[in-house]
């Protein structure tokens, strides 16, 4: 008669090590998963801000490179044309000029582009129709400024008439949104050195704030400061726009061009952007 061998399987204290080692791996794989996933959103977060930037840059880029064009068919005789507009300001408060304390600067284009050639737009591409508040003249104004709705930051831009005493009257009711997330914007302009408004072959010398170049003696034979401006310097501040929960509330402090140190405390994603465009329509 045959013995039945007696079936024998784990011990409890293997079972206990093989439970240990698989809850190890698993939490080592979920750790892995989610730090994926953080390290992916943090990416999509800041390629964001990049775009933003870039974006507002872009705008800018380009109003500067269109600034002082004058329609030599049918120019605005009597209106003063030159590349910013610095004043007066009058109660909209909307010139070319520097911000106070950690504000933000703000600076608005001249142009006076061909009648009805499709370049008669504001500053969000809506058509500038022929009426009695632009008449023949049409030499606009384009305000970049940065404002904040609901909490929320943005560059924005404002389209003007230039009126022939200097004046503006507003196209839009109010600042239009063109790009989100931008905090603060400082500028700088590139001053040749030039010593008389007649001089042609002149070159970059230094950058300057707007309150400075207000301060500046004009060249011999202008009366104003601004006509020998042959660059902006911009620098952005740019954010995410919400706070990233999974990074650690933090305090960084920031430094845009000639500004005030600016500090942040929050979760939110920064980045610090800059460009230098040369101006194509200088007065030079």
């Amino acid at each position: 008669m045959k013995k039945s061998r007696q079936q024998s399987g784990f011990s409890l204290i293997e079972l206990l090590v093989a439970s240990s080692f698989g809850l190890v791996f698993g939490s080592i794989a979920i750790g892995s998963l989610v730090n994926s996933r953080t390290s992916y959103e943090y990416r999509m977060t800041g390629a964001l801000v990049e775009d933003n930037a870039r974006m507002a840059i872009e705008e800018m880029t380009t109003m500067i490179r269109m600034a002082g064009y004058v329609n030599t068919l049918s120019p605005g005789a009597d209106v003063p044309m030159s590349t910013f507009y610095t004043g007066p300001c009058g109660t909209f408060d909307r010139c070319t000029k520097d911000g106070t304390d950690t504000g933000s600067d703000q600076i608005a284009f001249m142009l006076n582009p061909p009648p009805d050639d499709g370049s008669e737009t504001d500053c969000v591409g809506g058509a500038l129709h022929d009426d009695s508040a632009i008449a023949a003249r049409s030499v606009v104004a384009h305000l970049f400024l940065v404002t904040e709705n609901d909490g929320v930051s943005a560059l924005s831009c404002q389209t003007f008439i230039i009126k022939s005493d200097g004046t503006a009257i507003p196209v839009n009711d109010s600042p239009q949104e063109l790009v989100q997330g931008v905090s603060n914007m400082q500028i700088l302009y590139g001053k040749s050195n030039m010593q008389d408004s007649r001089e042609q072959d002149t070159q970059l010398s230094y950058y300057a704030s707007a309150d400075t170049v207000n301060a500046t003696a004009p060249p011999e034979g202008s009366t104003t400061p601004w006509i020998d401006l042959v660059a902006v310097r911009i620098a952005l501040l740019v954010n995410s726009g919400q706070d990233d929960y999974s990074q650690d509330l933090e305090t960084r402090k920031f430094k845009l061009l000639d500004g005030p140190e600016i500090e942040r405390t929050d979760r939110k994603v920064w980045q610090l952007f800059s460009a230098t465009v040369m101006m194509n329509n200088s007065e030079l």
